[in-house]
């Protein structure tokens, strides 16, 4: 149906306009402008929406997942653990009885296939009736390969053999040196710790250092 062209003369034709245009247009309040009823906004809709009318989607970008190297470099770059022990000997070591903290701070560096440990020792030896206080510091570089283990972000950790003189408060210690022996390691990220799952002797937990 064709809508006249607005003359006052044809108020039949007028009528039939201002019910069509009823229809389509509706009329905000603010500043008289229009905004599009029902009927012209479900139009509009049909061509923006994606999907509608033949369109096809938008291609997405495919996610990138975090390597382990990521998660656990995201979590901490140094890594630090503590052992405790604590002990009677018996003959033939000079030492009765001791006490003695050692301590692993691991330093990695992105990208890169090795890492820095330093292994410290801090302890106290009762020999015969004389105690001493000592302590040992070596700083190695391991090797270290990032993979997953269940699901999760791992790390293994090669370390090699050395042998580290112990530093004593008083002279005449009977083992001045400490043999820290080689091992490999492979340690999980559970929450904020690197917790080991092999060999099941490993005794180091590692929490990110501050």
């Amino acid at each position: 149906m064709r809508i006249p062209d607005g003359k006052a003369g044809d108020e039949r034709a007028d009528g039939r306009r201002d019910r069509l245009t009823w229809s389509v247009l509706d009329w905000s309040p603010v500043r008289g402008r229009r905004r599009l009823g029902p009927a012209l906004a479900l139009a509009a809709a049909s061509r923006l929406l994606p999907g509608c009318g033949g369109a096809e989607p938008e291609a997405q970008a495919p996610v990138a997942h975090e390597r382990p190297e990521d998660e656990i470099l995201r979590v901490g770059k140094a890594w630090q653990s503590t052992i405790e022990d604590k002990g009677f000997r018996t003959p033939p070591s000079p030492v009765s009885m001791f006490s003695e903290l050692v301590t692993s701070t691991l330093t990695f560096t992105a990208g890169a296939p090795t890492a820095i440990e330093s292994v410290d020792h801090e302890g106290t030896f009762e020999v015969r009736n004389a105690t001493f206080h000592c302590r040992a510091h070596a700083e190695l570089r391991v090797t270290v390969t990032f993979g997953r283990h269940a699901d999760e972000a791992a790390v293994e950790v090669r370390r090699p053999a050395v042998r580290v003189a112990r530093t004593c408060d008083a002279p005449g210690f009977p083992e001045p040196v400490v043999d820290v022996p080689a091992s490999a390691a492979r340690f999980a990220l559970r929450g904020d710790r690197l917790v080991a799952f092999a060999p099941p002797t490993e005794r180091r937990a590692y929490l990110p250092v501050p």
